[in-house]
């Protein structure tokens, strides 16, 4: 027995894949109940996927909006800071000259 004998792959079998499609179309042509079903189905699908976009539309812009009142809340705090920062710099500044003297 050789070494590459021992270790050959299997011959090759050419199979036929189905995922059953096929017989399921044939069926849909034949029986009007399953094709009024199936049509009602696509509709509640849609009907799903319609809603779910309003949804998430709706989540979209209740997300903006808290984005603006957040923004704005930072934009006041900025704005503070800014303004508590200028005063103590006013301040500093002022202790720092040099006093002036009445008389000499």
């Amino acid at each position: 027995m050789s070494g590459s004998a021992r270790f050959a792959a299997p011959p090759y079998k050419k199979r036929r894949w189905s995922n059953g499609l096929g017989s399921d179309l044939r069926q849909l042509r034949t029986e009007p109940e399953l094709v009024q079903k199936a049509q009602e189905y696509q509709q509640t699908v849609q009907a799903n996927i319609q809603s779910l976009a309003t949804e998430a539309q709706k989540a979209g812009e209740r997300i903006k909006e808290e984005g603006r009142g957040a923004s704005e809340q930072l934009q006041a705090a900025l704005k503070q800071l800014y303004d508590v920062t200028f005063q103590t710099l006013q301040k500093t500044t002022q202790e720092l000259e040099p006093k002036k003297e009445g008389s000499r």
